[in-house]
């Protein structure tokens, strides 16, 4: 597991939550007005609700670290 997956995972369990699925693909360009494509894509076991519908995604590991400590520290909060 490389460093990151780590870190993320690690905070994830701190929370309480546990990852179904991770991966990071690299940041490329997508269609006009889309920004770009690629970063890191986290979904857990848990039912989360983020601003990115029920995963975490960010084009770094800060950003998924970020969002992971905005989650509440109890599942179902």
């Amino acid at each position: 597991m490389s460093r990151n997956k780590d870190k993320i995972t690690k905070a994830l369990n701190k929370k309480g939550y546990t990852i179904a699925e991770i991966y990071w693909e690299p940041i490329g360009s997508a269609p006009i007005m889309c920004g770009n494509s690629g970063g890191w894509y986290v979904e857990t076991n848990e039912y989360i609700e983020t601003q990115y519908g029920f995963i975490l995604a960010g084009y770094n590991v800060n950003e998924i670290l970020e969002q992971i400590e905005e989650l509440s520290q109890y599942k179902g909060e």
